[in-house]
């Protein structure tokens, strides 16, 4: 039996379940039948427009058309990640009820560019001394929490590993993605005061996966975290909107307020009760 490309299986599966010859669908996106038969079989590859035309063909959802361009190589444009939509009131919500189940962990849900959606009452802790000074695009991107002096920069240990594994990260995203926030936020970041000329170098040889260890020093107290990231949705770049959840557990719980001692701290965009 011969072997067809994930594109032409998934093109093929949605060609047929909405009952569509070759012929008619080649009439509705303005190719040869002869075409869409190449394309099923491999002999073709589409380019991204023609993707978002059978997509459009077939009445797709954002998330099938999404997988048809991944299928075809293509990674999907950044979806709003507004969390207030109607249409995203259940992503909300599950949103909030696992940053509510991480407390007094700090974590946050920031999008692909870093910018933070909503947070919980242990980040709030965390940043409890830097609110009050932070500007507003600094206190809404987790990158710039990072690597800004008024963000965790002063009380990082090794910062310039993190700094060199985030910017590679970033970077990498700004490349496959070729998203312009991403890109905007990446200049910033090296703009900073103190990151090595050699980052990439360095970050591409820090085993960088979605947990990784911070040490940090606040209040002559040394805290060691581990820090975990995981995507919200299936994958990181079918899932739409791409969301990312942050969490730094401390690696001695002693060291870290309890849930009872952070439930009156207050923020804007902390989870909704």
């Amino acid at each position: 039996m011969e072997k067809h490309p994930p594109f032409g299986r998934l093109l093929r599966f949605w060609r047929n379940t909405f009952s569509l010859s070759q012929e008619a669908l080649s009439l509705e996106v303005g190719v040869s039948a002869r075409h869409i038969s190449f394309l099923e079989t491999g002999r073709s590859k589409p380019g991204k427009s023609l993707v978002y035309q059978l997509a459009g063909a077939f009445g797709l959802s954002g998330r099938d058309t999404s997988n048809l361009l991944a299928a075809a190589g293509f990674f999907p444009g950044r979806a709003d990640s507004d969390l207030s939509t109607p249409e995203q009131r259940w992503l909300r919500k599950a949103v909030a009820m696992r940053l509510r189940d991480l407390d007094p962990v700090p974590a946050w849900v920031a999008d692909s560019c870093g910018r933070i959606l909503m947070v919980n009452h242990g980040w709030i802790h965390l940043n409890r001394d830097n609110l009050h000074e932070f500007g507003k695009s600094l206190l809404e991107n987790s990158y710039h929490m990072y690597f800004s002096e008024l963000g965790l920069r002063k009380q990082l240990l090794d910062w310039e590993d993190l700094a060199c594994a985030l910017l590679v990260n970033l970077q990498q995203e700004v490349l496959l993605t070729e998203d312009q926030a991403a890109s905007q936020v990446l200049d910033e970041l090296l703009q900073y005061s103190d990151v090595p000329s050699d980052w990439a170098l360095r970050g591409a040889r820090i085993p960088y996966s979605h947990s990784f260890k911070i040490r940090s020093q606040r209040d002559q107290q040394q805290i060691t975290w581990i820090a975990v990231n995981n995507t919200v949705g299936a994958t990181p770049y079918v899932a739409q909107p791409r969301l990312l959840l942050s969490a730094l557990h401390p690696l001695d719980a002693d060291q870290w307020p309890t849930r009872e001692q952070l439930q009156q701290l207050e923020h804007p965009l902390l989870y909704p009760a």
